[in-house]
């Protein structure tokens, strides 16, 4: 019997098994239990019904762009979602990654802010196949004049599969700002004021995440 090999599998899994303690990376995600996406700042993620995870994040080129990444429940990038494993918006010309979630049948809203002539709110659909979703407003997006410094980091649905996005605009001083999107992909001006709702808490407010 090869008793150094033996030596060598048996202090391997302890190693592995026994000395690992819950909250250690796990070897076997990703690489050595993280994943690394070249020139992607990742701002949120969520992981689908069947433990796919899909990732929104600014591509940083040398025009900021919003890009939508799915991998497999191992880490793997899933080529499947539209046949490289990411979806870059190139459509508007620039775009800055806010947050992500799903529909109840799975499709991905993503949101953040595009510069037009100020910065506006963003917000996107992609099909489960990582392709983008033309029935949302036709053209699978919606820019929304807010404010200057507009920037929309999370998103959510609300039970009747209204959207809701929110972030910050400046309007006359940093302020909470929410936006309500209709299922089809309209700014929907029952809520707030036009569909907008603003709050002054105190200066420089920045909103960061909402619950439904």
């Amino acid at each position: 019997m090869n008793y150094k090999f033996l030596y060598i599998l048996i202090y391997f899994l302890i190693n592995r098994y026994l000395w690992s303690a819950p909250g250690d990376l796990n070897p076997n995600f990703g690489t050595y239990g993280s994943i690394s996406v070249a020139n992607e700042l990742i701002s949120s993620c969520t992981v689908q019904p069947d433990d796919k995870i899909v990732s929104v994040g600014t591509l940083n080129s040398n025009v900021d762009k919003i890009v939508v990444s799915r991998f497999t429940a191992n880490g793997s990038v899933d080529t499947s979602f539209n046949s490289s494993g990411s979806y870059i918006f190139n459509t508007p010309t620039v775009t800055q990654a806010g947050g992500i979630t799903l529909q109840t049948d799975n499709k991905i809203l993503v949101c953040g802010s595009a510069l037009q002539t100020q910065n506006d709110f963003f917000v996107a659909r992609l099909t489960t196949a990582g392709t983008l979703d033309t029935t949302f407003n036709t053209t699978g997006f919606n820019t929304t004049s807010i404010g200057s410094g507009a920037q929309a980091n999370a998103i959510k649905t609300q039970s009747t599969g209204d959207i809701i996005v929110g972030g910050t605009s400046i309007f006359g001083s940093p302020r909470f700002t929410l936006a309500r999107y209709t299922t089809a992909g309209a700014l929907d001006a029952t809520f707030g004021t036009a569909g907008i709702a603003r709050t002054n808490i105190a200066i420089n407010d920045v909103l960061e995440d909402i619950a439904i």
